[in-house]
């Protein structure tokens, strides 16, 4: 497949090959459920999604673990499929919950997390790290690129979950939290992303991902940080124990039991066209309203929206 058809398919179709066919018709998965687990490709493949689709897909049983964030291996997949529920529907496959819908949750983020445990910038006091590399585009090294918010943006973003903004900052996330109502002091939960104030340092010096609250503080996995040398600047993923006198407070993400059904708000790279087709009496929902934007299209609903299309221009 080209890296045109591949970016077509990504772009236009929201649509990652599977290398298997029923009949003669291909199979596919939303790419935006796959997507941000590329990393985990990667690292079972050696490719990016990119490379991957050009050259054919992944099988169905390369795709799951590749969504699980697991290690592919093909005479162990079925402990990864235990853990999984697919639903073949409309010639595609879904990972689903018990109710038809993709389950996020706070345990999806803390298993990358911990995946994550003793890795190290290199060389060491550099902030050569892969989350840098990640968050800005391109390899950055020197004492302007701290990397603990980039390493919670990056397990946050390949889990899916979005954060209030996009930031380096500690500080810019809590006062963006503040503003979207995400900002909480009290009644901490796995899965917050905890802002820290140590002594002599600045008002937020720090931070990590609560792994677990104990009655004296939290134990929170951490970017950049280190067993017994600097606890904000250390170089390393660890697992740290925090007692509540230096937590300034947490954002809590909006983790979801399960996807809103509706379906009505495009990706960015769609609105446009949705906008379009809804402004023009060619996208218009089932009867509650809902467009259902990243569900497979039927024959019968795309033979409506053609005839729609083609009275809108007059050919009918």
């Amino acid at each position: 497949m080209t890296a045109e058809r591949v970016k077509e398919l990504f772009e236009c179709h929201n649509m990652f090959p599977i290398l298997e066919s029923v009949g003669s018709q291909p199979v596919y998965i939303p790419y935006n459920i796959i997507a941000p687990h590329e990393a985990q490709a990667i690292r079972n493949h050696s490719q990016t999604l990119q490379r991957l689709a050009e050259r054919g897909g992944l099988d169905w049983t390369e795709a799951l673990a590749v969504l699980n964030d697991k290690t592919w291996k093909k005479w162990d997949i079925s402990s990864i499929c235990r853990k999984a529920r697919w639903k073949r529907q409309k010639k595609q496959y879904w990972p689903i919950s018990e109710k038809g819908v993709v389950i996020v949750d706070a345990s999806k983020v803390l298993d990358i997390a911990r995946t994550e445990l003793g890795t190290k910038e290199s060389p060491a006091n550099s902030n050569r790290v892969k989350y840098n590399t990640w968050y800005y585009g391109r390899e950055v090294s020197g004492s302007a690129y701290p990397w603990c918010m980039a390493f919670v943006q990056w397990v946050f973003a390949q889990a899916g979950v979005p954060l209030p903004i996009k930031t380096a900052s500690c500080g810019a996330l809590m006062n963006a939290a503040k503003k979207s109502g995400q900002w909480v002091t009290k009644d901490y939960r796995p899965g917050d992303v905890v802002i820290y104030d140590f002594p002599g340092g600045a008002a937020t010096d720090h931070t990590g991902i609560i792994e677990k609250v104990t009655l004296t503080g939290v134990v929170a996995i951490e970017g950049n940080t280190s067993q017994d040398g600097s606890q904000s600047n250390g170089g390393m993923v660890c697992r740290k124990n925090r007692p509540y006198s230096q937590i300034v407070g947490v954002v809590r993400p909006n983790y979801q039991k399960e996807d809103k059904r509706m379906g009505n708000t495009p990706s960015p790279a769609h609105k446009e066209g949705v906008d379009w087709a809804k402004k023009n009496g060619i996208l218009t929902g089932d009867a509650a309203g809902a467009l259902k934007l990243t569900e497979p299209v039927t024959r019968q609903q795309l033979c409506t929206m053609l005839y729609r299309f083609a009275k809108k221009i007059g050919k009918i």
